[in-house]
């Protein structure tokens, strides 16, 4: 390697925040600890598409990060402006793919689903349809007890 390849090289990483560098495993263990605790296929379908689903996994992951680690830094200093747009930038190239398609694979098929089951879900006996109620992202029909009118 000669000295221009050297010194791109040393200008391209020095673009980049040292102090997250040295700190991707945390990023990759939040961002697993997030995905696999909170982000789980019953609970990521109330987003419209995976992108949505990433950006709130991202901001929790920031926000994690900023508390757990660069609490020290001011989060209105342009250090953590860049510090931020590197963690996006690492974590979108990383798991940007794999959340859009975990969000397809889990998501798209209960979409389905649901309307499949809105249309056939039916009553007890006794009791009467009064419009749709949404409930843990599902709607379900909302069943009232028939009343004898005298």
């Amino acid at each position: 390697m000669n000295l221009k390849e050297i010194i791109k090289k040393v200008l391209r990483e020095e673009s980049k925040p040292i102090k997250v560098m040295r700190r991707t495993h945390e990023i990759d263990r939040e961002f697993k600890r997030l995905m696999s605790s909170f982000y789980r296929p019953n609970s990521i379908c109330r987003y419209d598409d995976g992108s949505e689903l990433f950006q709130m996994v991202f901001e929790a992951l920031l926000e994690n990060i900023y508390f757990n680690t660069f609490y020290k830094m001011s989060d209105l200093s342009d250090e953590w402006e860049k510090t931020a747009d590197f963690i996006y930038n690492y974590t979108w190239e990383k798991y940007g793919k794999e959340v859009l398609d975990y969000y397809n694979n889990n998501c798209n098929s209960n979409k389905m689903e649901t309307n499949e089951s809105e249309l056939t879900e039916k009553c007890w006996p006794g009791y009467t349809q009064k419009g749709m109620k949404t409930m843990f992202g599902k709607r379900y029909p909302n069943c009232v007890k028939k009343t004898k009118k005298g």
